[in-house]
């Protein structure tokens, strides 16, 4: 499964207004459950704070990739946000996030949810791809930068 394969357009959001983690969990997860990827907005935030019970997601450089598996999931999905200042998110450098990718994958697809956070950290080790992420205005180029090979 690739990454434009579960990332599209009505799942990313460029003007995140949440001031904290629990907020801007709150936004990703409405972005979900608008598209019907989920079917219970209260589920998978338990699953989220699950994973976020076991260990940091903030991966450093502005960069939080939130998970969680739950059988809520009606599919394997990715919803991209960006954050203009940054919040505060307990991240391994300390540095304020910026992007979040949320995961989103039914509880047994363990493989898939594996495979996309490794194709995810993958792209997101390469200082240029973070900068243009970081860079862009429109949903579209998004999905165009996050789909390069």
């Amino acid at each position: 499964m690739e990454l434009n394969e579960v990332l599209f357009e009505n799942g990313i959001t460029l003007n995140l207004k949440g001031e904290n983690k629990e907020e801007v969990f709150n936004e990703l997860v409405d972005l979900l459950y608008r598209n019907e990827r989920i079917t219970s907005r209260e589920e998978f935030l338990k699953a989220l704070y699950d994973r976020e019970a076991e260990g940091v997601t903030g991966i450093g450089n502005g960069i939080a990739i939130p998970h969680g598996l739950s059988d809520c999931v009606e599919k394997p999905t990715i919803v991209y946000g960006f954050h203009e200042k940054g919040i505060d998110y307990e991240s391994m450098d300390d540095i304020p996030v910026q992007m979040f990718f949320m995961i989103a994958v039914p509880n047994n697809s363990s493989k898939e949810h594996l495979s996309l956070i490794s194709k995810l950290a993958t792209k997101l080790i390469h200082e240029d791809f973070i900068r243009e992420l970081k860079e862009v205005k429109t949903k579209k180029r998004i999905l165009t930068i996050i789909s390069r090979k």
